[in-house]
């Protein structure tokens, strides 16, 4: 019950650090930082389970503060980030049905690792599936490393143009000029 206290006081403050750091840090470092965070704080979880830690001392709270070291690293980044990020990144006249969308996959994407857990325990035990959400973090951080461009500071006008095709651009180019 403290741990479940503990996790919603971390998320909460954590939600409201997220908001204070977006305007200064800038998206993509918190997001690549929040998948960081996410990444270890799963490797840790697994490795709690791998090599029993909780009949040791100390090593017995290293699950309990690896769930509030992920808390703390989703709810900075990816937990509000990508939300603020479909208003910025799909072209206005496709951004409603397309963050409808996304918001879809997200729920669906929640959906699957809370159906999936107990079968994936049962195949990979509990260290696997850990060290296999923490290898999915780290994918999350290469992408937003390679595909996510940073938005602060820059109008949508030039957003939807980093987006554009190469040719698209070319031959914008070419009918400006």
């Amino acid at each position: 019950m403290t741990a479940t206290i503990l996790v919603g006081i971390v998320q909460l403050l954590s939600n409201g650090l997220s908001t204070l750091l977006v305007d200064r840090a800038g998206r993509r470092p918190l997001l690549l930082v929040s998948a960081a965070m996410m990444a270890a704080s799963m490797m840790a979880m697994g490795a709690a389970f791998y090599f029993k830690f909780e009949q040791e001392s100390w090593l017995g709270y290293l699950p309990v503060i690896s769930l509030v070291s992920f808390m703390l690293g989703f709810s900075v980044g990816f937990g509000v980030l990508p939300f603020l990020l479909l208003g910025e990144l799909f072209p206005a006249r496709h951004r409603s049905p397309l963050s409808a969308l996304a918001g879809a996959v997200n729920l669906l994407a929640m959906f699957t690792v809370i159906k999936t857990y107990h079968s994936l325990d049962h195949l990979l035990t509990s260290a696997g599936t850990f060290w296999m959400y923490g290898g999915f973090c780290v994918l999350a951080f290469f992408f937003v490393l390679f595909a996510v461009p940073e938005t602060k500071g820059k109008t949508l006008g030039e957003i939807e143009h980093h987006f554009r095709s190469k040719k698209k651009k070319q031959a914008m180019a070419m009918t400006a000029a």
